[in-house]
């Protein structure tokens, strides 16, 4: 998939949806500035979130009417997909290219929480790895989200099928009319929603889980995320899925989207980060929290950021985190190519362990 997220003055998520799409789909996409006249052949634009030109006047209101945004509106035209995020969503709505308006919160305050989201229409070209009524989880950090329409619009993107995702379970964090939390036009092709399903994709922001099976292409990825290197996966209720950028890529890709059924992936056909995430949880769960003694006088310490191309884990002094590595474990490339190097390699026994449990790992084993 071929994408590409545009930068305006003020925005401060595009480089989390960089790495975020760089993450799902192994490729990076290309960046659009705020002056550009012409996008290239791209399947997907995403505005990401921020505060563009500090909000001034309304939110979204001068980016909108920046030369980027007409080159925007062409590419929709065209069928291009189109995604926005949180102040891309009110970007979109301020350009003329969704219905409505967002207002201030009806607190008056800007809320930072996660919330639950309905699936209401899973006959999109973004939600279609959804079912229809599920419930997912998501992060919304905003002061202006309050969605408005007026009665003859509301009545229209609802009769429509333009309501794509509504707040569940009286989580409503703005008071926004019919609880919308997401619309796309008419078309289909254009999509803007207030919560950050960019920022449920690393488990230090509280992404834990990915779905089970992801199918891009001819290539299968297992995605395993973590969580204080345990898989909480196995402790939240199956329907209680979180928002997943992963889900609304795949989907608008028109690409499988994301199965309930895990199947083996050989370690080789998928990227370096999925694969050094497996690793990552096989090494905290097998040599350290096992108490293995092999590894009793060590620590992990992961490197796991997507945007440096070799993620990696390295094993420590217990006493000293901070002196060099004694091991390194990394992956590069998509396909992936594993490494491991490092003072603890030259012990004949270790070396044989290491090379046998990251290769197991890396394959979708999860047994020490």
């Amino acid at each position: 998939m071929k994408s590409a997220v545009v930068q305006l003055p003020g925005l401060n998520r595009d480089r989390d949806m960089i790495a975020a799409l760089t993450k799902i789909s192994g490729r990076a996409p290309v960046t659009i500035w705020q002056t550009e006249t012409e996008i290239p052949d791209v399947d997907l634009i995403v505005i990401p979130g921020g505060f563009s030109y500090g909000d001034y006047l309304r939110c979204g209101a001068i980016a909108a009417r920046m030369p980027v945004l007409q080159a925007i509106r062409e590419k929709a035209d065209k069928g291009v997909k189109v995604l926005g995020v949180c102040n891309g969503f009110q970007i979109l709505l301020e350009a003329g290219m969704l219905p409505g308006a967002l207002m201030r919160n009806a607190s008056l305050k800007f809320v930072c929480r996660e919330i639950k989201l309905e699936v209401v229409n899973n006959d999109t070209a973004f939600t279609r790895a959804y079912d229809k009524g599920q419930i997912i989880r998501s992060p919304v950090a905003h002061h202006d989200g309050n969605y408005f329409a007026d009665a003859e619009t509301l009545a229209a993107i609802e009769g429509n099928g333009q309501v794509v995702f509504r707040y569940a379970h009286g989580t409503n964090p703005n008071g926004s009319i019919n609880d919308i939390a997401g619309v796309m036009n008419a078309a289909g092709n254009v999509l803007g929603l207030m919560p950050h399903p960019e920022n449920l994709i690393e488990a230090a922001h509280g992404g834990n889980r990915w779905p089970r099976h992801i199918r891009f292409g001819a290539r299968s990825h297992r995605r395993l995320s973590f969580g204080g290197y345990e898989r909480l996966s196995d402790r939240i209720p199956e329907p209680l899925m979180r928002l997943d950028l992963v889900c609304l890529l795949s989907a608008a890709a028109f690409l499988p989207g994301c199965s309930s059924k895990e199947k083996p992936v050989a370690a080789l056909e998928i990227g370096a980060l999925p694969i050094m995430e497996r690793v990552a949880l096989g090494a905290n769960r097998c040599w350290f929290k096992s108490k293995d003694a092999a590894f009793a006088p060590y620590r992990l310490a992961p490197e796991l950021k997507s945007f440096t191309g070799t993620p990696r884990i390295l094993v420590v002094k217990r006493n000293a985190p901070e002196s060099l590595p004694l091991l390194v474990v990394q992956a590069q490339g998509n396909p992936a190519k594993l490494s491991a190097f490092g003072p603890l390699m030259q012990d004949a026994t270790i070396s044989v362990r290491v090379n046998k449990d990251v290769s197991h790992w890396a394959r979708g084993g999860r047994d020490c």
